[in-house]
């Protein structure tokens, strides 16, 4: 039942890791390539508010705004060039008012596909924070491997010598 537990907790361990390091290698891809070859464009802000969570806990700003590329309108609705992730309701409610409805601001858009746009064109913290988190998962994953196989030595060494004296423990003679 221990070894049972123990490898459940080892792989709970190594699989969150794992996807937060993944996350965090992806979201750092993206917005690197979103913060180096969209281009901005004029934009108005036609919506301005915070989102509320299911349990009210964490607060989103929404911002809707237009935009024009090639004489083509496009609306856009991305804070971040990494977005869908919540920051805390300070960072909303200052968002919020910074983007008031009709406010003539600046949106970078992707040339490649002018519909992918988003406002504040600057790093965000959120995806090393998630590498790094993935990554110290990781290494408790691999600790607690290192403390298991340990664990399993010793009890093959004591198994070995009947008398549960190893080598090194018994009296010179």
């Amino acid at each position: 039942m221990i070894r049972l537990l123990t490898a459940a907790f080892l792989f709970t361990f190594l699989s969150l890791g794992v996807t937060f390091t993944v996350i965090g290698v992806v979201l750092t891809n993206q917005q690197r390539f979103r913060l180096h070859t969209f281009r901005p464009t004029a934009a108005v802000v036609t919506a301005s508010h915070i989102h509320y969570g299911s349990q009210g806990g964490t607060k989103s700003p929404i911002v809707h705004y237009i935009y024009h590329v090639d004489g083509k309108r496009y609306l856009g609705d991305r804070v971040l060039a990494v977005g869908g992730l919540s920051e805390s309701g300070d960072w909303a409610n200052k968002i919020v008012s910074q983007y008031p409805v009709g406010l003539q601001t600046r949106a970078w858009f992707n040339p490649a596909h002018p519909y992918s746009s988003f406002l504040i064109h600057q790093k965000s913290v959120m995806p090393a924070l998630l590498f790094w988190i993935g990554v110290a998962l990781d290494v408790m994953f691999v600790c607690g491997v290192l403390l298991v196989l340990r664990r399993a030595l010793f009890w093959l060494l004591m198994a070995r010598y009947a008398d549960g004296l190893t080598p090194w423990q018994r009296p010179k003679q």
